[in-house]
């Protein structure tokens, strides 16, 4: 076989790889420094080693995959040399240069000084609220991908092949929709609590003959369909601000349009369990939740709070780390939820 030099794409992919493999030290770096403890039982040292590699990560991460996707483009204009593809390629070239360094700032610059990022107490300190910004980049680059998806897929069409290889490849691409969509991510993260849990729905005690469930947010509903089969005697309700499509839903499933920020449409004490998981940025008034929640459980119901730890911190820097700190008890009574 005849020696075929590196070409630029290679290249783009290796030194991708070698941030790839920034993030996964970054990844070991954080769990030495606490990861997957509660933040409220870390040291300051530890806390702020912990945010550090954080940033880095983020860094790390954005460049990562800039670089990948110039690496596709860069193939792909190898690939077809039709001229207004390559103009398509170059576009989404310059938009996914612009999405890295944006990422990159965003976690840079969104407190002022940088130490800020890693310790609040520093005198002037001035974080900005990373949630749109955010947003917006996860966005950008869930487009972006639906983009470099679809960008072969004509050129493919008008390749000498029969349909059927035609309609094959085009699946092909397709299939990479899974890895953008919000739905088979958070089937992923179903999938993850189901391990974590090891191998079980929950770990509240309640009866076998459970009877009445309330799931909160349900997303997907994965959660929901799989308590409804395990529990084929009881009556489960569902709730989302938008609809998910089910297919053979068990039959004492309900699906309910519902916004979980409104009042709750259910009867004084009807439910034995109501469950809520990863919904801890989605709620506006938790005063407000916990009462709803109190409101439609039986007596001796039960409300599980399934959620990642997280920090809460004021906009007073000084009372974060304050002994007694009423945002820190608040946080050790939600991991213990």
């Amino acid at each position: 076989m005849r020696k075929i030099p590196l070409q630029l794409e290679d290249w783009l992919h290796l030194a991708a790889l070698t941030f790839f493999y920034g993030q996964l030290g970054g990844t070991f770096a954080s769990v030495a420094f606490g990861a997957g403890h509660p933040t409220t039982s870390l040291t300051k040292s530890q806390f702020s080693r912990f945010q550090q590699t954080l940033l880095a990560r983020q860094v790390l991460y954005a460049i990562d995959i800039g670089l990948v996707k110039f690496s596709i483009c860069v193939l792909l204009m190898r690939i077809f040399v039709n001229r207004g593809f390559r103009l398509a390629a170059i576009c989404i070239m310059v938009l996914s240069g612009l999405w890295m360094v944006s990422t990159v700032l965003v976690g840079l610059l969104m407190c002022r000084p940088i130490q800020a990022n890693w310790d609040p107490e520093i005198p002037g300190a001035i974080c900005g609220k990373p949630g749109i910004a955010y947003m917006f980049i996860a966005v950008v680059n869930v487009f972006l991908e639906i983009c470099l998806l679809i960008l072969p897929i004509p050129m493919l069409w008008k390749l000498q092949l029969a349909r059927r290889d035609k309609f094959g490849l085009t699946c092909v691409f397709a299939s990479g929709l899974l890895y953008v969509s919000p739905g088979a991510l958070d089937d992923l993260q179903h999938q993850i609590w189901h391990l974590t849990l090891d191998g079980t729905l929950h770990k509240t005690s309640v009866p076998a003959t459970l009877k009445s469930i309330l799931d909160v947010g349900t997303s997907t509903g994965s959660w929901a369909v799989a308590m409804a089969r395990a529990y084929p005697g009881a009556k489960v309700i569902a709730t989302d601000f938008m609809l998910p499509d089910i297919t053979n839903a068990p039959h004492n499933l309900t699906i309910l349009q519902q916004d979980v920020n409104s009042e709750w449409p259910f009867k004084h004490d009807e439910f034995e369990l109501v469950h809520d998981r990863m919904l801890m940025a989605g709620i506006h008034d938790w005063p407000d939740f916990l009462a709803k929640s109190r409101k439609h459980l039986i007596l001796g119901g039960r409300l599980k709070l399934p959620n990642v730890s997280g920090a809460y911190q004021t906009e007073k820097q000084e009372a974060n780390f304050a002994e007694g700190s009423s945002f820190i008890r608040f946080s050790t009574l939600a991991d213990d939820i």
